[in-house]
């Protein structure tokens, strides 16, 4: 309804016409500024030749902590290596995100990103220390609508390799003494034979009843 009663045509016909004269442009199903799809379009192209490079293993996919109440999928995204991290999804709507390293234990930068369902092909880059990308991995997760994943990511060759907040470290535990334990001898177990009969029972052994 535009002041008056428009036929479905028309309303979309007006839509367009609004979206247009805004200046935005259609790209993938949604009205988006032209530097934006140009954006998006570089990292799709980006994420699409790692992923036929297959030059190093795939992502594993993310944790499933539980349902949210929203249509879109949620992820709890945290980098917990050493170097700074790009994150790039690839899909219905492409977004990149870069988090810093880590500076101790439990300080690792996080990020809750909204991303509508669908399967996203999923580009981590780790920068070296000159900036320049090093060793990314690929990989394809399916996100469903209505629930929260997580995922951590740890760096190969940093002192917290393989370590995410679903997956705890192993704590060595150095200079604790010894404890010696007594070996306790148990009691023979007494032969049936030789135990008192007890009072007002009967002297037949075996609790059968007397003959007749």
């Amino acid at each position: 309804y535009e002041g008056e009663w428009v036929t479905p045509e028309q309303r979309d016909k007006l839509h367009v016409d609004s979206m247009k004269a805004e200046g935005k442009i259609l790209f993938k199903d949604r009205w988006v500024m032209p530097e934006a799809a140009e954006k998006e379009r570089q990292l799709d192209e980006l994420a699409t030749q790692i992923s036929e490079q297959k030059a190093y293993p795939d992502l594993a996919p993310p944790k499933i902590i539980g349902p949210v109440q929203h249509s879109d999928a949620q992820l709890k995204l945290a980098n917990a290596s050493g170097s700074t991290v790009q994150f790039i999804f690839s899909g219905y709507m492409t977004r990149s995100y870069t988090l810093a390293p880590y500076t101790s234990l439990g300080d690792e930068e996080t990020r809750r990103i909204v991303l509508p369902p669908g399967r996203y092909d999923i580009v981590v880059m780790p920068q070296g220390a000159n900036g320049e990308a090093a060793n990314p991995l690929y990989g394809s997760w399916p996100l469903a609508g209505g629930r929260l994943y997580s995922f951590s990511f740890a760096g190969a060759g940093d002192i917290r390799e393989g370590l995410t907040e679903f997956n705890p470290p192993d704590i060595e535990v150095q200079n604790v003494p010894e404890i010696e334990i007594p070996d306790v001898k148990r009691p023979e177990p007494a032969n049936p034979e030789d135990m008192p009969i007890p009072q007002g029972r009967s002297g037949r052994r075996g609790g059968g009843r007397g003959g007749r």
